[in-house]
Order: C-alpha cells, then structure tokens, then sequence
C-alpha cells in the first residue's frame, strides 16, 4: 500500500465511540464532528489530546449531585388525564411508547402504578420535534445538544394517569427547562392516548 503522505482529508467523515464508567455504570457517546486545527503534526497531535482529555474527564464528572435534581424535578408539577381504561392496559401501553423512545423502565409492581424511567439524553433537534412538531436538521449545530429528560408516570385503579417529563438545560447547572418539560409531557399524553384509541384534542 502507498503511503498518500500528511494531507487533510476529514472526508468521509470518522466516528469515534468515546466513553467512561460513571459510578459502575458505563457511559458513552459518539463524536462525529471534526475539523482542522493546525496542518502542523506537533502541535496538532498536542491540541488534540489535550481536548480529548478534557473531554473524557467531562464524560465522568457531567453527572449532577442527586439530591439537586430531585429538588428541581418535584417543582415540576406534571399533567393527570383520564383515560377509562384499566389500570394494567395503561401501564402496559405507557411502558411501551417509552421504551421505544429510548428509555429504560426501572422494575415496576401493578400494586404501586408507578413508572419511572432512568433518565437520558436527547438530542434537542428530536426535543424540538417533539415538542413543537417541527423538523430538525442534523446539520444544525444546535440541533446536536444534549438535554437530559426525566419521565414518570403513575397509573390509578380507575386508569388516570399522572405523567411527569423533566427537561434539564444543557451545562453545568442543569436547570429545568420548565416550557419544554410541560410540552414534552403534553407529547407523550397525545401519544397514549392514540395508542388507547382515546380521542385527543387539538
């Protein structure tokens, strides 16, 4: 094979999976997006690591203290609709639209009614999309933030549902996003309903 020497050549675009184990459990993202910071392979290499260092130490410590994120989410209040069905069909059909967004359920009992999911990230492109019903672009840069998202719901004997989402504000404060919290729950009570077949207004 012939050696095609110190060129630039960012195209097609690489992948890298890069990640760290965060309180035992293991954590990861993929970067895609690269650019040129120097033609120099000195300097260059140096940058690089430095940024990739940072990174990976962002990786391991972005998690918020508990304790400040269970203050902020019991200030969000959440939306209770009705829905005439049984209490198992709710849970079942909840567990379902959640699960194929992304999100993993924490063991549940049919005797609580409570579902709650562990959190994630979403990207605000999709955040946007479901919020607002707007296209996203993945091009856009804004449209590659992270937010992260905490849902939960409980289900009573007769069917009503209490369903809280919880948008936190890219960075380090991680401040609830109280407007996209409110209408990332009104996607998902629009969603049960037409997986129940519930009339839902528009």
């Amino acid at each position: 094979m012939n050696s095609i020497g110190p060129i630039n050549a960012p195209y097609p675009m690489p992948t890298a999976v890069v990640g760290a184990t965060v309180n035992g459990k293991p954590s990861f993202l993929s970067i895609a997006n690269v650019g040129i910071l120097s033609r120099g392979t000195y300097l260059t290499g140096r940058i690089i690591l430095l940024f990739l260092c940072l990174f990976l130490f962002g990786c391991a410590t972005k998690q918020t203290n508990p304790e400040v994120v269970l203050q902020e989410t019991n200030r969000v209040e959440g939306i209770s609709f009705e829905t005439g069905k049984a209490k198992a069909v709710v849970m079942n059909v909840i567990m379902e639209i959640v699960m194929d967004d992304g999100f993993d359920v924490d063991p549940i009992t049919d005797e609580t009614g409570n579902i709650v999911c562990n959190p994630r990230f979403m990207l605000s492109g999709i955040l946007l999309e479901k919020t607002e019903g707007k296209e996203w672009n993945i091009q856009s840069k804004r449209s590659t933030t992270n937010y992260q998202v905490y849902l939960s719901a409980h289900v009573s004997e007769r069917g009503a549902v209490q369903l809280k989402a919880v948008v936190l504000e890219p960075g380090l404060g991680k401040s609830v996003d109280y407007p996209k919290s409110e209408k990332l729950a009104e996607y998902y009570e629009r969603a049960i309903k037409k997986k129940l077949r519930i009339s839902v207004a528009k």
